[in-house]
């Protein structure tokens, strides 16, 4: 990431949340760079098997990446430069996953001054960034197995649609001229 930022590099996109390299938050501090801090369990091959939240997904989501952005914030990085991602796709089922993009607003207020935040929470609230692009998560609904394929590009759109209504500051997609007038338009 240090290389990256001296290299021009804009945004860190952290899709551990700073569990996997905690010294990524400590670069993302020594440049105030922008980081994206993605809600991740696990790793790649065992996320799957992690998608159990007894207290319900989105709860437990914005819980999980409440106590990222305070260890963020211990780090240094100003809250301004701290977005969150809730992992759509990653260790959630897909009806967790629509659950997250139907819930995403949630996200945006981690950071209010209410009762039972995490401490050290600055007032105000974050930016949200959603992936829905291309996912499994569509492909289950269409029942269409193929990731470039027509529908899934016309479920991105929908899903894009959705992020932004809930309040998405950033959509991450494959198709960006396709997504594009989504965006403008929703």
């Amino acid at each position: 990431a240090r290389e990256a930022v001296r290299a021009g590099a804009a945004l860190i996109n952290d899709v551990s949340g700073g569990l996997l390299d905690p010294n990524i938050l400590n670069v993302a501090a020594e440049f105030q760079a922008p980081v994206c801090l993605m809600h991740y369990r696990g790793d790649p091959s065992t996320m799957q098997g992690l998608a159990n939240y007894p207290g319900g997904v989105v709860e437990t989501v914005e819980a999980e990446l409440a106590e990222r952005c305070a260890v963020a914030l211990r780090a240094g990085i100003y809250r301004w430069n701290i977005m969150v991602d809730p992992g759509i796709g990653f260790a959630k089922t897909a009806d967790q996953s629509y659950a997250c993009l139907r819930n995403s607003r949630a996200l945006a207020h981690i950071a209010d001054p209410t009762p039972n935040r995490v401490d050290g929470m600055p007032d105000g609230g974050l930016a949200v960034l959603i992936g829905p692009s291309r996912k499994s998560f569509l492909g289950k609904v269409l029942q269409d197995d193929g990731a470039a394929s027509a529908a899934r590009i016309w479920g991105t759109g929908a899903a894009v649609t959705a992020s932004v209504e809930q309040g998405a500051h950033v959509v991450r997609v494959h198709d960006v001229a396709e997504m594009r007038p989504v965006v403008a338009i929703a």
